[in-house]
């Protein structure tokens, strides 16, 4: 993957191949960011930072989209699928395909400093 920062601003690229779930559970994410997204000041302008994301051999509900999402203040990134006529849900180790899936995302989000 790669980042460029431009201020404030972070751009973020990268792809994920032939992911191993082996033993895995809970929420698909990736950590550890290379800056913290911005603290939601109370408002509500801000909350999730959300860009796209390509799959590979995932098992997700009918009818729905994936996104990929940058809670506020945090430095995790996650897939989720947009569900018609539903709220979104967060992909898990389970609806992966060991060794076979694949996870490419774009996003952009804004820091603090």
């Amino acid at each position: 993957g790669q980042y460029t920062k431009i201020g404030r601003q972070v751009h973020l690229h990268f792809k994920f191949t032939n992911i191993n779930v082996t033993g895995a559970s809970g929420d698909i994410q990736i950590q550890n960011m290379p800056f913290t997204s911005l603290l939601d000041s109370g408002d509500g302008a801000i909350g999730n930072f959300v860009g796209v994301a390509k799959t590979n051999h995932i098992n997700f509900a009918a009818s729905s989209f994936l996104n990929s999402l940058i809670a506020d203040n945090t430095t995790n990134c996650k897939i989720t699928e947009c569900i018609d006529s539903s709220t979104s849900d967060v992909i898990t180790a389970s609806n992966c395909t060991d060794g076979t899936t694949d996870i490419q995302i774009s996003i952009s989000y804004t820091t603090a400093s």
